[in-house]
Parts: structure tokens; C-alpha cells; sequence
């Protein structure tokens, strides 16, 4: 709110009841969801409508209902869009469930 209030941000107030959608593949193999999930409740306390899927077995990418590329991290590891991943060098996952749509 510091910052708001020096007009360095817009009112935190502005993120009430927006909907905010997170999503962590299971297959991360590292801590998986823990900065997710910190992310929800940060929203979840600014009074955002949050909606989390933590359960889907995806990787780091984009979860669709339909696609090319398979659900989770097989073999290989590529860095794209900044980050490194499994998989195929498209961040967008066929894990049957519709992540954008979500």
C-alpha cells in the first residue's frame, strides 16, 4: 500500500474481486506450486476472485485441452522465454484440460 499511496502503483483496491487464474504443473520436479500457491494467497488476501489448479500433471507450460506436445516433462531440457523447461520448445502442453478457457 506504501507504494500506492506515494502514486508509485495503481490501489491495490483495483484487484478486488478480479479474476485471477494460477496454474503448476506436478511434474516440475522441484518444489512444485510453492510460488504459486504463495501467489494465490497474495491475491486471495487483496480480495481477488482466484481460481488454482495445482493438480494437472504438466510441466512448465501452458496447459490445453488439445495439442502436439505431451502433458508433462519428457526427456531433454531446453531454455526458452527466459526459462528452462521440459520438453518440446513450445510452452503450450496437451494435458486435456483447457487452461486458457479456465
Amino acid at each position: 500500500q506504501r507504494y500506492a499511496a506515494a502514486g508509485r502503483i495503481d490501489d491495490l483496491k483495483h484487484l478486488r474481486k478480479k479474476k485471477v487464474y494460477t496454474y503448476d504443473g506436478t511434474d516440475l520436479g522441484r518444489n512444485p506450486g510453492y510460488a504459486t500457491k504463495k501467489t494465490r494467497e497474495f491475491f486471495e488476501k487483496l480480495g481477488a476472485d482466484v481460481l488454482a489448479n495445482f493438480t494437472t500433471p504438466g510441466g512448465h507450460g501452458w496447459p490445453q485441452a488439445t495439442g502436439i506436445n505431451p502433458c508433462g516433462s519428457p526427456p531433454g531440457k531446453r531454455w526458452w522465454m527466459g526459462a528452462w523447461f521440459h520438453g518440446d520448445p513450445w510452452a503450450v502442453e496437451n494435458c486435456g484440460y483447457d487452461g486458457p478457457g479456465a
